[in-house]
């Protein structure tokens, strides 16, 4: 399983990721207390270990600003939030070569089903709310995601209230990588906490090498 820590938003944030480095690093670029412009998030991205894997999340934003957004800061995926339609994603798929990230959001079954099925590259499930978009701290509907789970094609994300408290038994739900934002944040909100992202960080690489041991075990 692999993690992406998201909504860095300062230098001190890239000195974090950069000393316990996950798999992605995620940009902010829609209307967030984490938000960060094109420029400035170009600026960190260029002090990021190239190791790790740099996503920008957007909401409802122009497929050609996206794509100019990406383009400038040398962005690997860029993950939709919004209402973005399957016709926006083939546009986008035009104009940049980025990955697409699309988010859906744990409503009701009948509205994941019809979701999931997309030309997007992965799928990102997160907490529905009304009032946010993202980085709640509220838990997913786990339940609902392991109910459709068999009827995806793509890879997805699973975020939504992950933390070091709970992120060993979000491993039961088998994403491709676990997301968190406020789970690695500090408690005030002001930045990336190093103990939180040290603890999810070597929660998720234990993991792994206990996945390996196992597989080596059978094998032999």
């Amino acid at each position: 399983m692999r993690i992406k820590i998201c909504g860095l938003k300062s230098e001190s944030d890239i000195e974090i990721v950069n000393k316990f480095p996950p798999d992605y690093a995620g940009f902010v670029f829609a209307e967030s207390k984490r938000k960060v412009s094109a420029n400035f998030a170009k600026e960190l991205i260029t002090k990021l270990n190239p190791e790790i894997k740099s996503v920008g999340v957007f909401v409802n934003e122009a497929a050609k600003t996206v794509a100019e957004t990406a383009k400038t800061c040398n962005l690997y995926a860029v993950q939709l939030h919004g209402d973005e339609s399957e016709a926006y994603i083939s546009e986008l798929k035009n104009l940049c070569g980025a990955k697409i990230i699309k988010c859906v959001r744990t409503k009701s079954y009948d509205y994941v089903l019809q979701n999931i099925r997309t030309k997007a590259d992965a799928i990102l499930f997160d907490t529905f709310s009304k009032t946010a978009r993202g980085g709640t701290g509220e838990r997913a509907d786990w339940e609902l995601i392991l109910q459709v789970r068999g009827n995806m094609e793509k890879p997805f994300f699973l975020a939504g209230g992950i933390s070091e408290t709970n992120i060993c038994a979000a491993f039961e739900i088998n994403p491709y990588a676990a997301d968190v934002s406020s789970g690695a944040e500090k408690a005030n909100g002001e930045g990336k906490d190093e103990e939180k992202v040290r603890k999810l960080i070597y929660a998720v690489r234990n993991f792994n090498q206990q996945a390996a041991n196992a597989a080596e075990k059978r094998f032999l």
